[in-house]
């Protein structure tokens, strides 16, 4: 990762890992010391982590299987789960109801947890699918 891109907070505690008293400096003279300092250690990055991809671990293969071949798994306690976990970490409507009955519904489901799976992926640093 270039160091020039990184923000403020990112970039100070970057030059602080490099030894340089960061106290009183704009980005600027910050950015132009790095340029100048002889031996960089390399930009370990901050990397949060989501409670999210700790629980969806179980239910992974079946979305993965979904993105593959676009078919919903045929288990209902599968299919359970995966609206629970669409529900707790994705929906933003408190009033949303999914029916885990329906073929339409499920697939839609599947196909809505793939692409939030994939957006979350990419803000969090996780692998996408």
């Amino acid at each position: 990762m270039d160091y020039k891109s990184l923000k403020w907070g990112a970039l100070k505690t970057y030059a602080k890992e490099q030894g340089i008293n960061t106290r009183g400096m704009v980005k600027v003279e910050i950015i132009r010391l790095l340029d100048n300092y002889e031996a960089l250690k390399p930009f370990k990055g901050i990397k949060e982590t989501h409670p999210f991809f700790i629980e969806v671990q179980e239910v992974l293969p079946h979305i993965k299987a979904f993105k593959k071949v676009k078919s919903y798994s045929r288990e209902p306690k599968v299919n359970e789960r995966i609206a629970e976990l669409f529900m707790t970490y994705i929906e933003t409507d408190k009033n949303a109801v999914i029916n885990t009955k329906c073929g339409s519904c499920l697939e839609s489901l599947y196909h809505r947890m793939v692409i939030n799976y994939n957006l979350m992926a990419k803000k969090y640093g996780e692998e996408p699918i």
